[in-house]
């Protein structure tokens, strides 16, 4: 049980250091493509993937869960969730829940979060998917760091996703 509870408690963390928020709007298009064919098109969300993980390092570093909550995609609210069912299974006192999790590790994070100096590196969008390169030091990583965030564009808005993108995005 404290492996899982372990487990669960790196993966939600990984979750927050690796995370986004989108803002923008999402419109649909029909078009006729001069073959008679309609096409229907989708606006991106009107920031970047590495705009919206800024509003999302804000959001941690002001403490507002359920603001950091909200920057999830409903895909990964739903692994979270699975998660915490699971462990609860096990361990029906522990009462686990996907904003419990994002909780603890927002906790867990934050001072880091607020001594880091956070750069977005590049950038790439795929149709609804995206993916933004960061790279971050402070005091616990005075050598810098760098990783990748995986989005995903839900309801006009880049949210975190905890599945890589299609089309091998992020290599």
């Amino acid at each position: 049980m404290r492996y899982r509870l372990l487990t669960a408690l790196l993966y939600a963390m990984l979750i927050i250091a690796f995370g986004c928020l989108g803002c923008g709007g999402e419109t649909t298009e029909e078009t006729e493509n001069g073959d008679g064919i309609d096409i229907t098109t989708t606006a991106l969300p009107s920031q970047t993937p590495g705009e919206a993980w800024m509003n999302y390092v804000r959001a941690v570093r002001s403490g507002d869960i359920d603001e950091v909550v909200s920057l999830y995609s409903a895909a990964a609210i739903a692994d979270l969730e699975a998660l915490a069912e699971e462990m609860n299974a096990t361990d029906p006192a522990g009462g686990w829940s996907a904003k419990g999790f994002i909780a603890q590790a927002v906790e867990g994070v934050s001072a880091q979060f607020n001594d880091e100096v956070i750069t977005v590196v590049s950038e790439f969008v795929s149709e609804d998917e995206g993916t933004a390169e960061l790279r971050w030091s402070g005091e616990s990583t005075p050598e810098g760091e760098e990783g990748f965030i995986f989005f995903v564009a839900e309801g006009g808005k880049w949210k975190i996703s905890t599945q890589p993108p299609g089309d091998g995005m992020a290599q």
